[in-house]
């Protein structure tokens, strides 16, 4: 599992030097889950993984919310 999160982190950290610049950071949200479950198996607590699930669904929903608030102010 942190191969995984270690894997979108180096897509989001090449992004950040590629031309044009790309600093969309769609990456960070699957890089962090897989990072969560990564702990959660070494440390054998839930605690953590529960926490991060929570804030990547508000983060998510707060994403969604703003494309369509974007896409309905430009129209």
């Amino acid at each position: 599992m942190s191969s995984f999160a270690a894997g979108f982190l180096a897509v989001w950290i090449l992004g950040l030097g590629a031309k044009p610049r790309e600093t969309n950071p769609w990456p960070l949200i699957p890089a962090a889950i897989f990072g969560a479950i990564a702990v959660t198996i070494v440390t054998e607590s839930s605690l953590i993984l529960q926490a991060v699930i929570a804030i990547a669904v508000v983060a998510l929903i707060g994403g969604g919310l703003k494309a369509i608030y974007d896409s309905r102010k430009e129209a």
